[in-house]
C-alpha cells in the first residue's frame, strides 16, 4: 500500500496530507480517504498528527521507529491480501500466556482491545447489555437458622444465588427469575396465590467478559422470594448458606459479575441483607 509507505519515519520530517498524496501517487481528491486511513493508524498508536506551524497544515510521520516498521508490516499485508486477524468464527478467548498466534485471533484481539478500552476510558460505554435476574431466597429452616438458597454454578465453580440470563421467551424480567426458581426447585411451580417474588432493585455492572469479548452492561434485577410454603426441596445443585458465607464469597472472588452486583445492592439495602425479611418459613 503505497500510502502507508509514504508516511515518514520517526526521525524523518513529518508529511502533509497533499505531500502524501503526490509520493503515494494519489490525486488530491483523494485526501478524504487518505485522512480516514491516517485517523485508523492514529487509533493504532502508531502515528503522530500535528499541525505545521508556518502552514497550519495537519502533517503526520511514524510515532517511533518500532511504529514505522509496523507501518512496513502493514503494508505488506495488504499488498499480498493477508488478513491482519483471523479465526473470526472462533469465540475462544483465553487468559495469559496466550498460544503462538492466538492474540491475533478475532476474538481474542477484540477483548484485549476492550479491555484497554475499559482501563483508559472513564466509563466507556457498553457495546453489549445483557438482563439477568437474580432471586433471593432468605428462608428459616430447621432449629430457627437462618439460609439463603445457593446453586453451583459449573461457570465459576463457586455456589452463587440462583439467576438466570433474560431469554426472547421471558416476557418481563420477573418471568426469567420464576423460570430459574422451577429449574432449580424441582417441585416448585410458582404459584401467585400463594408465592410473590418482590423487587429489590436493579444494579448496573460494566465488565469486559470473556464470554462477549466486549464492555458489557449487566442489567441486574434482583427479586426476594416470599411464600407460605412449608417445604421448599431443592435439587442436588443446591445447598442452603450462611450469609456470612455467601459474603464470603464476595470476599474471596470480588472480580465475579453476579458478586460484585450482590455488595452494590448490599449497600444500597438500608439495613444490608440482615435487615431483609425471611421470606419462606420451613422450620414449622
Amino acid at each position: 500500500m503505497s500510502l502507508i509507505r509514504a508516511i515518514p519515519g520517526a526521525r524523518d520530517k513529518p508529511a502533509s496530507l497533499s505531500t502524501l498524496c503526490n509520493d503515494a501517487g494519489l490525486l488530491d481528491e483523494y485526501s478524504s480517504m487518505v485522512e480516514a486511513v491516517l485517523t485508523l493508524l492514529t487509533a493504532f498508536g502508531a502515528v503522530a498528527v500535528s499541525v505545521h506551524k508556518d502552514s497550519n497544515e495537519p502533517v503526520v510521520k511514524a510515532i517511533s521507529p518500532t511504529a514505522a516498521r509496523f507501518l512496513s508490516c502493514v503494508a505488506e499485508y495488504l499488498d499480498k491480501d493477508l488478513p491482519l486477524l483471523s479465526h473470526w468464527e472462533s469465540p475462544t478467548v483465553l487468559a495469559p500466556p496466550y498460544p503462538d498466534g492466538h492474540a491475533l485471533y478475532g476474538a481474542q484481539f477484540l477483548y484485549l482491545l476492550e479491555k484497554q478500552r475499559a482501563e483508559l476510558a472513564q466509563e466507556p460505554p457498553e457495546l453489549h447489555r445483557v438482563q439477568l435476574a437474580v432471586v433471593i431466597v432468605k428462608a428459616r429452616v430447621e432449629w430457627s437458622r437462618i439460609r439463603y438458597l445457593v446453586r453451583y454454578d459449573p461457570a465459576t465453580r463457586r455456589h452463587l444465588l440462583p439467576y438466570g440470563l433474560r431469554s426472547g421467551a421471558d416476557a418481563t424480567i420477573a418471568g426469567t427469575a420464576i423460570r430459574e426458581l422451577e429449574a432449580e426447585l424441582p417441585a416448585f411451580r410458582f404459584d401467585a396465590d400463594r408465592d410473590e417474588l418482590r423487587p429489590l432493585d436493579q444494579i448496573l455492572v460494566r465488565e469486559v467478559p470473556r464470554e462477549y469479548g466486549v464492555v458489557t452492561a449487566y442489567e441486574m434485577s434482583f427479586f426476594q422470594l416470599h411464600s407460605d410454603r412449608s417445604r421448599l426441596p431443592i435439587g442436588p445443585s443446591a445447598r442452603w448458606a450462611t450469609g456470612k458465607a455467601l459474603f464470603a464469597k464476595v470476599a474471596e472472588r470480588p472480580h465475579l459479575t453476579l458478586l460484585k452486583g450482590l455488595q452494590l445492592l448490599s449497600t444500597k439495602l438500608p439495613e444490608g441483607f440482615d435487615g431483609l425479611p425471611v421470606g419462606v418459613d420451613l422450620s414449622l
